[in-house]
């Protein structure tokens, strides 16, 4: 708390590489995943198990992408952040569960505010649990 992080261009552009490569990460795997899980949601019976599940895959990309702004302040590259966010799971399928409730339930109001609200919840318990 308290911590000042001074401009640098250089660091910016870093940055921007840094975030736009796990994104497009992320991206592709969740696609992939989700695709695979609505292939198998038209199974019988089990189908309704692998939509839930479609819910909490996008649940923990949604949490992951909160996260993943503190770990690249706290200058963490891309596997750290990874890792990170792996070992705290349930908090990013956590945060990533209100955000996506939001986000269905309050169409327009949850478009405006909750995703700022999801940075500020992510960036209290990511202090919290490194603290």
């Amino acid at each position: 708390m308290g911590s000042e992080y001074p401009f640098k261009m250089g660091q910016f552009i870093k940055d921007i590489l840094r975030g736009i490569r796990l994104a497009v990460r992320n991206l592709f795997r969740q696609l992939f995943l989700t695709l695979l899980l609505f292939l198998l949601s038209f199974i019988p019976v089990v189908g309704i198990l692998f939509s839930i599940g479609i819910i909490i895959l996008d649940s923990y990309y949604y949490g992951f992408a909160m996260f993943d702004y503190n770990c690249e302040r706290q200058k963490m590259n891309v596997r750290d952040s990874l890792k990170w966010v792996r070992s705290h799971r349930g908090l990013a399928m956590g945060n990533g569960a209100v955000f996506y409730a939001a986000m269905i339930l309050l169409p327009v109001i949850g478009v405006i505010f909750i995703a700022p609200l999801s940075a500020i919840a992510a960036t209290i318990a990511f202090q919290k649990t490194n603290s």
